[in-house]
Formats: C-alpha cells, structure tokens, sequence
C-alpha cells in the first residue's frame, strides 16, 4: 500500500475545501496535495526551503523557507502539513505546533497527515514501508496533547499503527 498517497487524500479532504480558503501547505512533497487543493480553494501558499517547481499550478503561491518559520497569510483559514513533520526533531515539532496557533485564526483547521505511531515503533512489521525519517516520527497520543495544549481540539484518525491524519480546529479560548 501507498501509505504516503492515502494519508494525501484524507488530508486532502480533511481540508475541507471551500472556494473562499486560503491554505497554507508546509512542504511541497509530491505536489499532489498542492495541486488537489488549488482547484477547491481560493489560494494555496505553499511554504519550502526549496525552489519552486517550474509547473507551479494557478492559484498556488510560494513561499521560500523553512516550514518552522511559516508566517501569516492574509485570508488564512487552513494550515497543512503532509508528510513533513517527522522530517523535524520533536522540539522544532513542538515549536511548529504553537507557531501555527499563533498565525491561525480561530475556527481554522490544522491538518497534519504522516507517521503518527499508535504502537511502539519497534513492534511494527517492517516500519521503512512508511518511508524515511521516521526516527522524529511523533507517537500520536502525544502529538494530540501537543496540539491540544497549544488551543486546538484535535480529532485524530489512525490508518494502521504508524499512518494518521490529525484534524485539529483552532478554538476560541
């Protein structure tokens, strides 16, 4: 199984798309999610430490640097991340996670899709079918009261015992 495209297209949908977002994507990865978006939303800002494709879609902008350092986005309603956060050590995760509740609005979505692990990594039949980095892969028990300590109300969707999508709605409090 694909783990990296189904974890792409919960988070996808986990979005919930709407033609008036504006999503802020850190990482560009594959592009598929990027591109997915950008059809259903008014804007996707797309923050990576690279350079920009040279088939940037319309309705996607980019923004050079590192995913920690994401800023503000006029009109914001959504910040995502696929397939990223284990390539960051878990103080910079922690850092990320209260980064985006300060840039987020209230009742904005963060949505994170990766290796999100249920059980302990060492038990897991062969782990490397979820990809490289998984040594800052968070356990995903603790990612939600990361999340949740930060203002957000998580709710957390497990496929398996590494792969997850967090679906987080930044609160009012």
């Amino acid at each position: 199984m694909d783990w990296r495209a189904s974890a792409g297209r919960v988070v996808i949908e986990a979005c919930s798309p709407h033609p008036e977002d504006v999503v802020l994507l850190l990482g560009w990865g594959d592009g598929e999610v990027a591109r997915a978006l950008a059809e259903r939303v008014r804007r996707v800002v797309v923050r990576d430490p690279g350079d920009a494709p040279p088939d940037l879609p319309a309705g996607v902008s980019w923004s050079l640097g590192d995913v920690r350092t994401c800023e503000f986005v006029e009109g914001l309603s959504v910040v995502a991340m696929h397939w990223e956060l284990r390539r960051l050590p878990p103080a910079d995760q922690a850092a990320l996670v209260r980064r985006v509740a300060r840039i987020l609005p209230d009742r904005g979505l963060f949505v994170v899709g990766d290796v999100l692990w249920s059980f302990d990594p060492e038990s897991v039949d062969e782990p490397e079918q979820y990809g490289d980095a998984l040594q800052w892969a968070p356990r995903a028990s603790e990612f939600e009261k990361l999340v949740r300590a930060a203002g957000f109300l998580p709710d957390l969707h497990r496929f398996g015992p590494a792969v997850a999508v967090l679906i987080a709605l930044k609160s009012g409090r």
